[in-house]
């Protein structure tokens, strides 16, 4: 009996789900050390360590690229490759083994083949994720997502759903078809001017503005730069607590200034308006394009940390004139999606409802010849 496992990849974050355990969500970043094992997240400084190690970051976004990745020292790394090592360092922060587990992995839905084939290919030289010459499946996490939310019959069983993944590195659209298994019906849409990361620098220049140190030259300076980094980090909290609070205060720290801000959520929101404008108006011409009006919509629904500030929901409610499907954490709904996945035997006629679930033309990623042995 092999143990269900669901794993989630995005730009910001990656996250791992499991029957019985809490979820674990680590940060993009993978820490290399030149005689023991990567490990994943953002990194703790430990003085005991003999060597310190090198900080790569970037690259999930630069899967499937033919360039390498270069870091801090020089070396070079294959963006797919550090992926999979960040993948086996999450799988054990969640406490699993990856040689008894049936994985599946929640992968970007905008990924293209390459993406996708370099990902596949460069799991079928990591030996912990190929137990008996079965290589984890690839899903899109638009899939993953939609079957997690779904998990309650909470979505229709037939007609078109829209998905709006909010998140950290940008917003993917993506109409599904709900009666075979959420499978995409067209390409899903990309839109980064839209994301976490954004609305982070949008709230660090509010901060700015704030104390009055928001000049070039300020921000440039070679005593900001640390400080900056960290009043970023400062502004993601803020964000993440204006979800759930009327109003904060963030520690400004910066050269020459030191302050106490309050921040309110209708700031918040004033700073979001006109980029969560043009995602609906991106989601309107993708409709067009498809020949769906909003009334043909059977459902819409959120997956993706954005997805937690209020006024996103309410924005997008208003917009499409019907209620929102999201999740109570919606970062985590692709990896338990995909968890859900991976507790279903892969025979390709399985089913949903009385309707047989129909492959998409690029999901599920078949692994390359390589891997069956």
């Amino acid at each position: 009996m092999y143990d269900p496992l669901g794993l989630s990849i995005g730009t910001t974050n990656l996250v791992a789900a499991r029957n019985g355990t809490p979820p674990v969500m680590r940060r993009a970043m993978l820490t290399l050390y030149p005689h023991r094992a990567p490990e994943l997240g953002v990194p703790v400084e430990d003085s005991d360590s003999p060597a310190a190690g090198i900080v790569m970051t970037g690259f999930v976004e630069r899967v499937g690229e033919s360039k390498a990745l270069v870091s801090g020292n020089g070396s070079t790394h294959d963006p797919a490759l550090l992926l999979v090592e960040a993948l086996d360092a999450l799988i054990a922060a969640l406490g699993a083994d990856p040689s008894t587990a049936d994985i599946s992995i929640a992968a970007p839905a905008h990924w293209e083949i390459d993406a996708l084939r370099a990902l596949q290919e460069a799991l079928c030289t990591h030996a912990g994720f190929v137990r008996i010459g079965v290589a984890p499946r690839l899903v899109s996490d638009a899939m993953t997502a939609l079957t997690a939310l779904n998990s309650q019959a909470r979505l229709p069983a037939d007609g078109v759903v829209a998905l709006f993944d909010f998140g950290g590195g940008g917003t993917s659209i993506t109409l599904a078809n709900a009666a075979s298994g959420f499978t995409p019906i067209a390409k899903t849409l990309r839109y980064t001017e839209f994301s976490g990361d954004a609305i982070d620098q949008a709230l660090l220049m509010h901060v700015l503005d704030g104390i009055g140190h928001s000049t070039q030259a300020d921000i440039a300076s070679t005593a900001a730069v640390g400080e900056l980094t960290q009043l970023l980090e400062e502004c993601r909290c803020a964000k993440e607590r204006l979800s759930t609070e009327a109003a904060t205060e963030l520690a400004v720290e910066v050269p020459s200034k030191s302050a106490r801000l309050r921040v309110t959520r209708s700031d918040l929101e004033s700073l979001i308006q006109d980029r969560l404008d043009s995602v609906f108006c991106a989601f309107d011409d993708m409709l067009a394009r498809n020949n769906i009006g909003r009334t043909g919509l059977a459902a819409v629904a959120m997956a993706g940390g954005v997805a937690r500030i209020p006024a996103v929901a309410e924005r997008l409610s208003s917009h499409v004139k019907q209620p929102v499907v999201t999740a109570l954490q919606p970062e985590l709904a692709p990896a338990v999606g995909a968890m859900m996945l991976a507790a279903q035997p892969r025979a390709e006629g399985s089913m949903r409802g009385s309707k047989r679930r129909r492959r998409s033309r690029q999901w599920p990623v078949r692994p390359p010849a390589a891997c069956v042995r």
